[in-house]
This record gives C-alpha cells, structure tokens and sequence, in this order.
C-alpha cells in the first residue's frame, strides 16, 4: 500500500474481516527505512510473521520478523476492539476480558442471540450515515446482502437499503406499504448477471460468460440489457496478448509491448508482470514500434545519450 504514487512504502495496514475496516500499525521510526519494499515474500510460523526479501529500488535480501501484541493488555471494552495490536482483538462479555478472536469457540462467535462478543467500535452517528450512503450505491441483490453494514434489498422498487423495512409503491395508488428487506443471497431472485460483466474488461473473460456480451472496444455487458443493434452485433475475440509476438500485433489490441523484454502483456496486468521494474521499455503505440525485427535493442539507439540510458548498451565513438 501506498498514499501517493509511491512504488513502495514502509505504511503497515490490517484489514479486519469482522469490521470491514482498515487500520494502520505502527512503525518505530528506526524501522521504517528497512520496512519499505514491495514484491516482498513473507510466511507466518509460531505466531510471528516472516518477510523476506523485496525491492526499493534495488533487490533486497534481508528477513524481517513480526510478533503481534497481545490482547489481555488491553483492560476495557472500548480499547480492546479499537487498538490494533496485529491480531483481531474482541471483548467477552461473560469472561470480562479482552481475548483473540481465534482463541475464541465458533458456537461462541456464531451465537447471535447471547451476543457475549463484542468485536467492532460502536457505530456512531458518521457511520451510521456511511452505511445509509453505501446501501444505496449498491444496485444489484447479490451485492447488497453482503456488504458488512447490514444492508438489505427491496425488491418491488429495485433499490438496496439501510432501514428495517422497504417502503415500496404501490402502483396507480400513490400510497405505499412496508416490506421485508431481502437479507441472503438465496432469496434474491432472479439472479442478475450485471454485476458480474461490468467487471470482466477483456474479451476473452467477457465471452466466457455465457449472460455477457463484449461490444467492440467495450464495455461488457449483460445480454439482457444489449440494444437491438448489439444484440445483431457479432463479435469475435482476437487473441490474447500474450499470445501476441511482435510489437505491431500487439500495439494493435488493448495491450503493452515491452520493448526490451520483447514480451506482449494485457493493460490491466502490467504491475503483475513486471513487479521489479523489469520492463525498462514500453509503448502502446504501432508508431513506437522498432522497425526491424531480431536486432539487438541497442541498435536502435541513434545518439549516445539514448544509448547510455539504457543500462544494457554502451556507445562507441
């Protein structure tokens, strides 16, 4: 993680599933420098985390060893579900005392009605106002019921809700009655496959589903909801950009040629192909491409301050 456009960063953050929220550890000052890196390798063994190596400019060799705090430090209600001590912390009610969620039994934490566990900070009324603006967004079933902020759906007037009741019309009436919300996936019905295509942004991963349809250039869209134009609009997936080998084919299709690795990538898979800044080279553009095919990449160079940028080609006078 990082704020900013920083490559790497020494920022710390733990994501609490039962919350639903991100919070930042805290670093000592004398470690910040050695924690900065990304790309790194890390394992947990014994209650401690292990990260290994990484790069922050140069590749790192280094290990660096983690131990989270404990939670029975933490001596009230309040304190113990707010700190972050690198573990999940919770409060039990009856034992009277602050304890890792992992140590507690899953019929403990699944119990609804003795509600003995308290594990998130109480919501205030910004919060409380979050929740009301996040349901709303929300504009599908499936995604709704599972949000953390206890959203439910309405599905006489299609809209996701933060209140205990659906206030749905009634037609031609102008008045209105109250409805349950939906709360599980399994009551909503029918399924609609929207949210699934608006989230496929290739061809390929877009035909695979058979309730999607690529429209040439994009978006992917749910067949339901194609114009008739786009349903009489037959489109064929080219191929893969990794399958693609020269710079023109590649420039040709929403890709990435990377020049001196002479290597073809989609868009979207940049940072995962190269995480060392390995491609020191690219271009989206056919006008960018190298003219000859096979040549070493020094040759391309025409002056001696192109050539001497790159770290492989050296000029002769």
């Amino acid at each position: 993680h990082s704020h900013g456009a920083k490559c790497y960063s020494h920022d710390f953050l733990a994501y609490d599933v039962s919350c639903d929220t991100w919070s930042s550890i805290s670093v000592p000052v004398e470690l910040r420098a050695d924690l900065a890196r990304f790309g790194q390798s890390a394992v947990v063994f014994e209650n401690s985390m292990y990260i290994y190596g990484g790069f922050d400019g140069q590749m790192l060799n280094d290990m660096l060893k983690y131990t989270p705090g404990v939670c029975s430090a933490l001596t009230n209600p309040a304190n113990c579900v707010k700190t972050t001590v690198g573990v999940k912390c919770v409060w039990h009610s009856e034992h009277n005392r602050c304890e890792p969620l992992s140590a507690v039994p899953l019929n403990v934490i699944n119990d609804k009605e003795k509600d003995i566990l308290l594990k998130c900070p109480e919501h205030g009324r910004a919060l409380e106002r979050t929740g009301l603006l996040t349901c709303k967004a929300v504009t599908d079933c499936v995604s709704c019921v599972h949000t953390s902020l206890s959203c439910g759906w309405c599905p006489g007037s299609n809209t996701c809700t933060h209140e205990e009741r659906c206030k749905e019309p009634i037609p031609h009436t102008g008045t209105y009655t109250t409805t349950r919300p939906v709360t599980s996936e399994m009551e909503c019905h029918p399924v609609t496959p929207d949210p699934i295509c608006s989230q496929l942004h290739s061809c390929p991963a877009c035909a695979s589903q058979p309730l999607c349809h690529w429209h040439y250039g994009g978006p992917c869209k749910a067949a339901s909801n194609l114009t008739l134009d786009e349903q009489q609009e037959s489109v064929g997936c080219t191929n893969s950009c990794s399958q693609l080998t020269t710079c023109l084919n590649c420039t040709v299709e929403e890709c990435i040629w990377c020049q001196n690795e002479e290597r073809c990538v989609d868009k979207t898979a940049y940072t995962a192909s190269f995480p060392y800044g390995q491609c020191r080279e690219w271009t989206t553009h056919q006008a960018r491409c190298r003219a000859t095919a096979g040549r070493s990449q020094c040759n391309f160079f025409r002056t001696c301050f192109q050539c001497r940028d790159d770290p492989e080609c050296g000029w002769c006078d």
